[in-house]
């Protein structure tokens, strides 16, 4: 499935009457086993750049290339459809265009583009007298650090304020105009629910689909102002973070979804923390087990069948190729 294929499938998500969930993608493997568990779309967020590149926060280090080149891996090992969210633009309205002709190019499906104040600027991680939650003393195990999710460090930087609406509009018209493939999707990713009212949203909203956007990443909305942004604009909806959930009647969150404008939503970054936790988890116990005395063969720990490492490795293609060509 080459890249325009991969986009008219994002399209008709976007256009059809089902709810679609999307994992958090991050390099080769993981758009593999999103795609071999049956995923259509995964995301490849501003996040998951920076754990790739720095092994930090997002704090906006990554380069334009490095998240080009990152999405191409993910891009060419496999079929899903790539929803890039987040990148800030790394600059003005003609950096938003260069953005928009790098990521196209390296063949991601949609890109969702920030509408905050980025990278941070001097002072603002202290104002109004807050300690940066990633700079608080946190011991292992302890209730605190229980109580706190690691995630909330990531979304520190949600807590920037937006562009001036003018700005926004500008770099959502570029990015359309530099759009080569009409099938590629340009949409906003606006964090109008974390600094701003319904109201806000509605209007930035408005403004983004008069501008182009075919799509707007809301971040962490209510029920109350996804469902007022829904009833302004004809765009679908994607929400990201947390929204309330109503789980008293099975099922009705998904429908109060579908019935919302959404198409796509996310499906967080638990698969990302999970694989963090069970490396930790392995080499811990390769640490303490060798310190014991114990063989590496006594603590090799239990992983995927062999079955699964081949479809994921795609072994089978592997050897049809090198039956036809090498031989």
């Amino acid at each position: 499935m080459n890249a325009t294929e991969r986009r008219k499938r994002f399209r008709a998500i976007l256009a059809g009457g089902e709810l679609v969930y999307a994992p958090h993608v991050w390099d080769p493997v993981s758009a593999r086993v999103a795609e071999d568990l049956g995923f259509q779309v995964g995301v490849f967020s501003a996040h998951a750049a920076e754990w790739m590149v720095t092994g930090g926060i997002e704090m906006c280090r990554v380069t334009l290339t490095e998240l080009a080149e990152q999405a191409r891996r993910i891009c060419r090992a496999s079929s899903i459809s790539v929803l890039v969210t987040g990148p800030f633009g790394f600059g003005n309205a003609l950096n938003v265009m260069r953005a928009v002709e790098e990521l196209e190019s390296a063949g991601i499906s949609a890109l969702a583009i920030e509408d905050t104040v980025l990278p941070l600027t001097f002072g603002s991680v202290m104002e109004g007298g807050q300690k940066p939650v990633y700079d608080v003393d946190l011991k292992a195990d302890s209730d605190a650090a229980k109580a706190v999710d690691v995630f909330r460090l990531i979304n520190r930087i949600d807590d920037q304020p937006m562009l001036p609406l003018e700005e926004a509009v500008g770099r959502y018209r570029a990015a359309i105009a530099a759009r080569q493939d009409p099938s590629f999707v340009v949409a906003a990713r606006s964090n109008m629910f974390v600094v701003g009212d319904t109201q806000e949203a509605v209007r930035r909203a408005t403004a983004y689909e008069k501008a182009g956007a075919e799509a707007i990443w809301l971040t962490s909305p209510t029920r109350e102002g996804l469902e007022a942004v829904h009833q302004a604009t004809k765009v679908s909806l994607m929400p990201g973070g947390g929204i309330l959930k109503d789980t008293t009647i099975p099922g009705s969150h998904e429908k109060f979804l579908i019935a919302n404008g959404v198409r796509i939503a996310s499906a967080g970054a638990e698969n990302f923390k999970t694989t963090v936790k069970a490396n930790y988890d392995a080499l811990l116990a390769l640490r303490d087990g060798l310190r014991a005395g114990k063989s590496i063969r006594e603590l090799r720990p239990p992983g995927p069948s062999v079955e699964i490492m081949a479809r994921i490795m795609r072994v089978s293609q592997d050897d049809e190729w090198i039956k036809r060509f090498m031989n």
